[in-house]
């Protein structure tokens, strides 16, 4: 709502029941093809779409980080195969995803070793099935938990949107200072005021446009 009345060069976009990591594939494939971006957020699902031209800033304290320097940290090349399976593997309690086997170094190791034979997540069931009986390590781990895999897999991986409902829901900022600093005050950003729920009241009437439809 505060970005709605800011200037124009802001741009937001919402869709009901979608996550901000639905669309930023397509806010990147649509809106920013051929140019440098900059993702501002402290989820690693990001991370998947990092390039040369794409990079992200998880934390103000510090530089951003490029796809090779993320690369580096992690071990393993940043790619969306890499991220989705690395997640789906071993978890991310900031997602409430929980892991189908523990990262110790032995499973990193593994899972560095395999890596570079998967194309697609779910290729890694060409190795942990027909594995022999009473084996230890994180192919072992999958084979016994196919199931939690999967459900993983599905809550990481993006809810494909099309840009002809982006277009619809996609608005410009308003530029509209008055407004603009009044939902600072109402949320404590500026002024001694300090923030409470229902501090900021839309007007009465407000135009109101009609929902677009779509057929996919």
């Amino acid at each position: 709502y505060y970005y709605l009345h800011a200037p124009e060069r802001f741009h937001t976009i919402r869709i009901e029941n979608l996550e901000a990591d639905d669309l930023v594939a397509p806010v990147l494939e649509n809106y920013c093809a051929n140019q440098t971006s900059l993702l501002v957020t402290t989820d690693f699902d990001w991370t998947r779409y990092l390039s040369d031209k794409i990079h992200w800033i998880p934390d103000f304290t510090k530089e951003p980080q490029t796809k090779d320097e993320l690369s580096a940290k992690m071990g393993f090349e940043i790619s969306e195969t890499s991220v989705i399976l690395y997640k789906a593997l071993f978890g991310d309690a900031s997602d409430n995803i929980k892991g189908v086997s523990r990262e110790t170094k032995e499973h990193k190791a593994e899972f560095l070793e395999i890596l570079p034979s998967i194309r697609y997540p779910e290729d890694i069931f060409t190795k942990s099935r027909g594995l022999p009986i009473g084996g230890k390590g994180l192919l072992y781990d999958l084979s016994k938990n196919e199931a939690a895999f999967i459900i993983n897999l599905s809550l990481i991986s993006a809810i494909p949107v099309n840009k002809r409902h982006i277009d619809a829901v996609l608005t410009t900022g308003r530029d509209v200072p008055d407004m603009r600093k009044a939902i600072r005050e109402a949320i404590g950003l500026d002024g001694t005021a300090k923030f409470r729920f229902g501090g900021i009241h839309r007007p009465r009437v407000e135009e109101v446009e009609e929902p677009a439809t779509f057929e996919d």
